[in-house]
């Protein structure tokens, strides 16, 4: 797609969430997300549920075939890429993120004004 529309490095790349689940290249998805800006859509926050339930010791139990696919898939740079995204302090909001130029993308879920990113709303 990015060949197909052309894009140059003077372009600004944005990744809409969900980059994962819906598709075999999981990880490629992410590899590609990584070299870019992404705003994690609800798919990317399941995986770190389950990653933070597994780093808390409980047990967790994945019935879902394209969730158990892409866990097979992702790797530890790719947790911390989604615990990071898109916030200045590392992760305090993976699914918000600010344009740099006033503006801000949103997912619906996430309240850009609890997360520091815009005041006075």
């Amino acid at each position: 797609l990015l060949e197909k529309c052309q894009a140059t490095s003077a372009d600004r790349i944005m990744f809409a969430g969900d980059l994962v689940d819906r598709g075999p290249d999981n990880d490629k998805c992410v590899d590609l997300a990584m070299q870019y800006e992404s705003v994690l859509g609800n798919h990317e926050d399941r995986h770190l549920h389950y990653q933070n339930m597994e780093r808390e010791g409980k047990k967790v139990e994945v019935v879902v075939p394209s969730h158990i696919a892409t866990r097979k898939q992702l790797r530890p740079e790719h947790y911390e890429y989604f615990r990071g995204a898109n916030s200045e302090d590392g992760g305090s909001c993976g699914s918000c993120a600010s344009s740099g130029d006033g503006g801000v993308w949103r997912r619906s879920g996430c309240d850009p004004c609890a997360n520091g990113m815009v005041s006075g709303r």
